[in-house]
């Protein structure tokens, strides 16, 4: 149930230099090699989209699929003659062997009175449809209907089932497609049924139902994403689930040499290679010169983990951290959660973790040791006298939002939306008390979006070197030692303010503490209310046990001279107090409920293995492939 409202809360790019340098070094190589092709492809799609794309499956019982197509296209000018349409109908099995999906029974047909003509021809591993008139052009609203049949579209599992696992609209549309509806009947009712969507690779997953006739829906697909779907009927119901295969392997089928001449080829090669030199050299030398101008920043002249005096004068200057002196509480107004944000510059799971348990040690809830690693939540009354900042509150009604009891198990797959909007709030947090100039998610997804970048034109050039006949690895090199050189700037992302290092380095002193401290520092009448407000944050630097090991010792010492200390109220061990053994105990317990608290609070439903429902599945995760196409 929602919480009352008394719990409510209160109230660069330093990677855009090298992105547009180094692009521009990968655009030369790029263009060097596939001008006319990246030509063809812009051209053909421009002022183009489909507004619904609607597919009809018919699985039948001999493991063919009769296909129909209803696609609404809209064409901003007459500049096209219609649709090119490319199916694949071939892909790789083994080194011996290729798979192929034999196509027939193809018809085309507008409602609209679009030309329809259809010129069939192989392309590689797919089947061209070039639909249209090439003495007519078509302009405004179209529709098209497509329909064929495709061979040998089934998969047979260990588990008894037999799937059908394709991608409904493959990658290679390149226009946007707003809308698509697909539906599936066979020989049996559909008993699972799943749907992913995205970029290659991608797990999000789209509305599917199961059934007598199966029903799948995405948005906003196309432009180099694509929706894939997967079905399950039993085996029972098909007379043929064998594959089609053919000899030779697909490189052997449909050819790997490449359009250039041996000499061509040795020159392309040495350009690759220059190309390497030229653009890992601009990003070593980008990344020594942005080493030197970022960076923490620091109040110079000032004692690390202090602030400037009034009227006192200062420098702001970069440099390698300095040492710090034990600081025997931490910073002033900083809870657990923003101290580990600071920390490693990251608000993670156990930052959360750790808020958890604030919230239980300043009385928001109890935690109860249920054993097994699990633990169950009780809210209580608010406090008086303590207010939540809006992270906190977040985190809290959430945690609460089914009743006033939760088993911290029964947030597993549940959680994980909310879990990042509390990490939100600890970076906008951050931001509001001026620790850092911007998100260090932010930066951090700057730069690894700059790594990825790297590494997928690594991959790009290596790939379509290869696949031309030419030296992948010279083509791809440069551009990964980029990717590394990213890579390891990426570490200092999210760079502090001189503020945020003042903070830091008191967090680091208060660390030190933690890790340092000894029972015979403390004393007994103090020891209960020191162990309870610091164990949030020794549960956030993962000193958890050590913190409860050196107040064990001071139980041990206080009833040895008759000053025994309570078990902390806010948090019921297993089997009761009655089961209370020993801080050590307690100790262990929170550590485990940190590590037990990360793994729910960010899980999400998911799966592994070889079909489309073990795990394998995600948008072209294997099955057959949709191909794509666009406008001529």
């Amino acid at each position: 149930m929602p919480l009352p409202r008394s719990w409510q809360g209160r109230g660069m790019s330093r990677f855009s230099g090298m992105l547009t340098t180094l692009a521009a070094a990968s655009t030369l190589v790029g263009v060097s090699v596939l001008p006319g092709a990246q030509a063809a492809v812009a051209a053909g799609n421009e002022n183009m989209r489909i507004s619904a794309y609607d597919i009809d499956y018919d699985l039948k019982r001999d493991g063919a699929v009769d296909v129909t197509e209803n696609i609404t296209v809209r064409f901003d000018d007459n500049s096209h003659h219609g649709l090119d349409r490319f199916i694949i109908t071939a892909q790789g099995y083994n080194d011996e062997k290729h798979r192929v999906y034999p196509l027939t029974n193809v018809k085309v047909t507008s409602s609209t009175g679009a030309p329809s003509d259809v010129e069939k021809s192989a392309d590689g591993a797919a089947t061209r449809l070039r639909i249209g008139d090439a003495d007519r052009t078509v302009s405004g609203v179209q529709k098209y209907t497509i329909t064929y049949r495709l061979g040998g579209v089934v998969n047979k599992q260990p588990n008894g089932s037999t799937e059908f696992y394709i991608n409904a609209i493959g990658q290679q549309w390149g226009i946007p497609i707003d809308k698509a509806n697909v539906t599936l009947k066979g020989p049996a009712a559909v008993n699972d049924a799943k749907c992913f969507y995205g970029a290659k690779g991608s797990k999000q997953t789209c509305q599917a139902t199961s059934g007598e006739q199966a029903t799948f829906s995405a948005r906003s697909v196309g432009n180099g994403e694509g929706m894939s779907i997967v079905s399950a009927m039993p085996t029972s119901a098909f007379t043929n689930t064998a594959p089609i295969l053919e000899d030779g392997s697909a490189v052997e089928a449909y050819g790997s040499g490449g359009p250039f001449s041996q000499s061509t080829r040795k020159n392309l090669n040495l350009v690759g290679g220059a190309g390497t030199v030229g653009v890992a050299g601009l990003a070593g030398a980008w990344m020594l010169a942005r080493r030197r101008k970022t960076g923490d920043q620091r109040f110079g002249g000032v004692t690390p983990g202090e602030l400037p005096a009034d009227g006192q004068r200062y420098d702001v200057v970069r440099g390698p951290e300095p040492e710090v002196a034990v600081r025997f509480d931490p910073p002033r107004d900083t809870t657990p959660g923003l101290m580990g944000t600071i920390i490693d510059r990251s608000a993670d799971n156990r930052d959360v973790a750790g808020t958890i348990v604030d919230l239980s040690v300043r009385g928001y809830l109890t935690m109860t040791d249920l054993g097994d690693k699990d633990w169950l939540l009780t809210a209580q009354n608010p406090p008086g006298g303590d207010s939540l900042l809006p992270y906190e509150a977040t985190l809290l009604n959430a945690v609460f939002a089914g009743g006033t009891e939760v088993k911290l198990s029964d947030l597993r797959n549940e959680f994980s939306g909310h879990l990042a909007e509390a990490k939100e709030g600890m970076y906008r947090e951050t931001l509001e008390r001026g620790w850092f100039d911007e998100s260090p998610a932010t930066s951090r997804a700057k730069a690894m979006g700059l790594v990825v970048g790297f590494f997928a034109l690594a991959l790009v050039s290596f790939f379509v070197a290869s696949a031309l006949n030419l030296n992948g690895f010279l083509f791809g090199a440069g551009f990964a030692a980029a990717g590394v050189f990213a890579l390891f700037l990426s570490r200092s992302a999210g760079a502090r303010t001189p503020v945020g290092s003042a903070v830091y380095d008191q967090s680091r002193g208060f660390e030190l503490y933690l890790k340092t401290a000894e029972a015979k520092q403390f004393k007994f009448e103090e020891a209960e209310q020191i162990f309870s407000r610091y164990m949030p944050y020794a549960v956030v630097l993962g000193l958890a046990e050590r913190w409860a090991k050196v107040f064990g010792e001071v139980a041990e010492a206080a009833a040895a001279q008759g000053y025994p200390l309570a078990m902390p109220y806010w948090y019921i061990p297993y089997g009761g107090y009655g089961g209370f053994s020993g801080f050590d105990d307690l100790g262990s317990g929170l550590d485990s409920f940190g590590e037990a608290a990360s793994a729910a609070l960010s899980s999400t439903p998911g799966s592994s293995g070889g079909s489309g429902f073990s795990g394998g599945g995600g948008f072209s995760g294997g099955g057959v492939s949709g191909g794509g196409g666009g406008g001529w």
